[in-house]
């Protein structure tokens, strides 16, 4: 009885231990195999950036050295002058001119939005016909009445700032304060420059970068030069394309 007891007790020992290799046995099979689908992944990422930096590199090689490029238009240079001469549409040739200064007839400038628009469109026309890489641009004369600009002459302002921005933006404009006659020198001259500046906030405001933009003022000192008549047309800021 005792020998059959300890037989049982050997197997049940036995087969405990049978037990326990088997999990011991499973759990390693499942690092491995964890472990082995980790290496796959990895091999197939290094294998994945490896074609993309071969074919980038074999890419970039040949269309480098070939005057071609991609589809037959070549490489672009961004830096490269390019003739306005085959350019065929219209917002891109204007794009691409440099914008100078113009007067209207007698050098009077304009001082009303539906002169200034009426011009340019001129201008642009005959950009357009061309071969020339310049439009003119007139100059725009903002009327204040003492100290303050009326509305139709800020929308002038912004409507030149439009203009402005349709060319390439290579040019300065230049603005131009003035006073009349009334009041002390030091007076005149400050409220030229605060003319000159109300001004360039507008077309600071309306996307044109300070870069762009020099300001003078001469308060009453250039009263007799401008050839007005009255007073009111004294009290002004010109804003025009700088000469080079």
């Amino acid at each position: 009885m005792e020998k059959l007891n300890e037989n049982q007790t050997n197997l049940e020992s036995k087969k405990t231990e049978n037990s326990q290799i088997a999990t011991q046995n499973e759990e390693q099979a499942k690092k491995d195999a964890k472990q082995a689908k980790k290496r796959k992944k990895i091999i197939l990422w290094i294998a994945i950036v490896a074609i993309l930096l071969i074919g980038g590199g074999g890419f970039y090689l040949y269309y480098s050295n070939n005057l071609d490029g991609f589809l037959g238009v070549g490489a672009v240079d961004d830096t490269m002058n390019v003739s306005l001469e085959n350019v065929t549409d219209p917002a891109t040739k204007l794009k691409m001119a440099c914008a100078i200064n113009a007067t209207v007839d007698g050098g009077l400038v304009i001082e009303d939005i539906k002169s200034l628009k009426e011009a340019f469109e001129a201008n642009k026309n005959a950009l357009l016909s061309s071969n020339n890489n310049v439009i003119e641009i007139p100059t725009i004369g903002v009327k204040f009445a003492m100290a303050s600009a009326d509305l139709s002459s800020v929308e002038l302002v912004k409507e030149y700032a439009n203009i402005f921005l349709q060319t390439d933006k290579s040019a300065t404009i230049l603005i131009e304060g003035y006073a009349c006659n009334i009041g002390d020198e030091n007076s005149n001259m400050l409220l030229s420059e605060n003319r000159a500046n109300a001004v360039k906030q507008i077309l600071v405001n309306s996307g044109i970068s300070e870069k762009n933009i020099e300001v003078k003022w001469y308060g009453e000192a250039k009263y007799n030069e401008l050839g007005y008549k009255t007073n009111e047309e004294h009290r002004r800021v010109n804003v025009s394309i700088k000469q080079k």
